[in-house]
């Protein structure tokens, strides 16, 4: 993990939390090398600065999606775990002078620290959970699952025992006492066992021999760590504590957050695991870290600005509309601006509040400022030109749109048939139908996983252009389709709806039909009128029921349909049975699981409304 920097030992008595709150805040202010260098010189001498050095590894490697990144940065974390595993070894050597006189002498671990280093065990299961669920398929989201399960047992445990210890000192925890917990700790009593201690030596292994063999051992050794005891409750710094309650939270909050957004048909597997979520106490959470000086309270208000301006809006948390989250997001902007003037990745999330806004114009503007400052950060650079190239695609702008998703396929890593399936159909709304045809026949071979959703609906859409040529009024459809699937059409100027919809009037093709229904269905939802929709809807369901080839359209379309029907008082209870038959009667279609955690979605939104009332 080092790269090549000198090992430096932190000098006695030096702060690395605030060493290491620095790197973080280098990492926001565009100094991403520079953090890299900082965290790197000291990851082998403080469990901190190894987790600012494992963190930077997995922001590249989630950034980009490129392989050999994710591989890296899942080999930095397992090298931070090991560092934390020194805990352990502090135990042995307890076990070993009961048998020796002599021995060096080695300074125990106080109790804050000990909880420091669990809890950043618990960060670095997240994080490579994470990375497997990004790859999409079966075994990736067990093994996700599973590091899960590892991190939550963590999290769970020491929030219990960390609220414990402050309010022992009558300190205000500031955040929710409790969660949905499935099982309820697996200790039994909400302290951390010394299972909850153990690093398994791969965190992609359900079964690690070498842990259950060592689990007896750690139990007889350290009876006494299963409990802190009134003197550990009392041990440690106010400040410290606190700072470690932050650093719970981020994780508590992060995990909370995700696993609330699992789709209803996924729920089950979540629950055999031993944990489920809540989303008010996941931001809640949040928000505690974000006000604390932990190092990871700059991340927090990453995840915050992520979940208010990206989740939101994508799953359809907040029904219909698109900007319920942009207050809280554009507080959390004006709080940290003075902080970060110029962060790449702040401008970033200031681009996203005003897409969400439709104000797509200065939305741009702060992307291309956002990109600019990410000068030495490809990834970063990447992230930002996927943006503008969305921005410009929703103003109609076919050139400079087409300018940035070829910089994507010809450069990025991840899902490159993807982004050549909208190069192809970018080059063909603009008129260039050799090209496009050209660049279709190549999506098929650029496919690399075919158990992803994403890529295998972009390989069988470009198949069609194989034994068809493509035509004006297909392309078009097509890409306006793809803005539907990412539910951009509400972040679209009013404008750019109305040349939309008469780029939909003008097709003809009566094979087009059920898209064509589904899309106008969708813009006239978007421009507020309701009677037209609800005709497209039903319309575009009766077309597309039976469509083996596009089997989405009516699943989509009837979830449309549902959740316009629940806004209209005296037609909710219809609509309460149209989203059940939406759910449970619709199977194997292509975006099943987005539209099963809009569903799900929109269950906790209605279940929310009912206890208000």
């Amino acid at each position: 993990m080092a790269n090549g920097t000198p090992q430096i030992q932190l000098p006695p008595g030096f702060d690395d939390h605030t060493l290491a709150l620095e790197g973080v805040t280098l990492i926001l202010n565009n100094g991403f090398n520079e953090a890299e260098v900082l965290f790197n010189k000291f990851s082998e001498s403080s469990p901190l600065m190894s987790a600012g050095a494992s963190f930077v590894c997995f922001m590249r490697g989630l950034m980009s999606f490129e392989e050999e990144k994710l591989e890296k940065a899942v080999v930095a974390l397992k090298s931070t775990q090991k560092l934390c595993n020194s805990a352990e070894e502090d135990l042995i050597d307890a076990f070993k002078k009961k048998f020796k006189k002599k021995g060096p002498e080695k300074t125990p671990l106080t109790k804050v620290e000990i909880l420091q280093r669990r809890v950043i065990v618990a960060d670095c299961y997240l994080y490579v959970a994470l990375i497997h669920f990004i790859k999409q398929d079966l075994t990736s989201y067990i093994k996700g699952g599973w590091n899960l399960r590892k991190a939550w047992k963590i999290y769970e445990k020491c929030h219990q025992q960390i609220r414990e210890m402050l309010e022992s000192r009558h300190l205000d925890c500031l955040a929710p006492t409790s969660v949905g917990f499935v099982n309820n700790g697996s200790a039994g009593n909400g302290h951390l066992t010394t299972e909850d201690l153990k690093l398994s030596g791969s965190s992609s292994s359900l079964n690690s021999s070498d842990t259950e063999e060592k689990s007896d051992i750690f139990d007889e050794l350290a009876g006494d760590l299963k409990a802190f005891t009134v003197e550990d409750m009392k041990s440690g710094p106010d400040d410290m504590l606190l700072r470690l309650y932050g650093a719970v939270c981020f994780g508590y909050g992060a995990f909370n957050l995700c696993v609330s957004l699992v789709p209803q048909n996924l729920l089950r597997l979540v629950n055999m695991m031993g944990f489920c979520g809540d989303r008010d106490i996941g931001v809640k959470s949040l928000e505690v870290a974000c006000g604390s000086r932990d190092m990871k309270a700059p991340m927090a208000m990453l995840c915050l600005l992520w979940y208010h301006t990206v989740v939101r809006p994508f799953f359809a948390v907040d029904g219909n509309s698109s900007d319920a989250g942009l207050p809280e997001a554009e507080q959390l902007l004006k709080e940290n601006e003075v902080k970060y003037p110029k962060s790449s990745l702040v401008l970033f999330f200031k681009g996203r509040v005003l897409r969400c806004k439709c104000n797509i114009v200065e939305a741009l503007t702060a992307l291309q400022e956002s990109y600019n400052q990410a000068a030495d950060q490809r990834e970063l650079q990447l992230l930002c030109a996927y943006e503008i190239g969305w921005c410009c695609i929703m103003q109609l702008d076919w050139e400079r749109a087409l300018t940035n998703i070829t910089r994507l396929k010809e450069e990025s890593k991840w899902s490159v048939c993807y982004y050549a399936y909208l190069t192809g159909l970018l080059h063909g709304v603009v008129g260039r139908m050799k090209e496009c045809q050209e660049i279709m026949g190549e999506v098929p071979k650029l496919l690399k996983r075919k158990n992803n959703q994403l890529e295998a609906y972009v390989v069988r859409k470009a198949k069609v252009f194989q034994k068809i040529p493509p035509t004006q009024d297909h392309v078009t459809l097509l890409i306006f389709e793809i803005v539907y699937l990412w539910r951009a059409f509400p972040n679209c100027e009013k404008a750019s709806l109305g040349k939309m919809m008469a780029e939909c009037q003008a097709v003809t093709n009566p094979c087009l039909n059920g898209l064509k229904l589904l899309l106008m269905g969708s813009i006239h939802k978007t421009l507020g009128d309701v009677t037209k929709a609800m005709n497209c809807f039903q319309q575009a369901i009766q077309v597309t029921e039976r469509d083996m080839e596009d089997g989405h359209f009516a699943p989509f379309a009837c979830y449309e349909l549902a959740t316009t029907l629940i806004e209209s008082t005296d037609c909710r209870a219809r609509g309460l049975e149209l989203l059940k038959h939406c759910k449970e009667n619709f199977a194997g279609y292509d975006f099943e699981n987005r539209l099963q955690m809009r569903i799900h979605a929109t269950e906790l939104r209605i279940k929310q409304e009912e206890n208000n009332q």
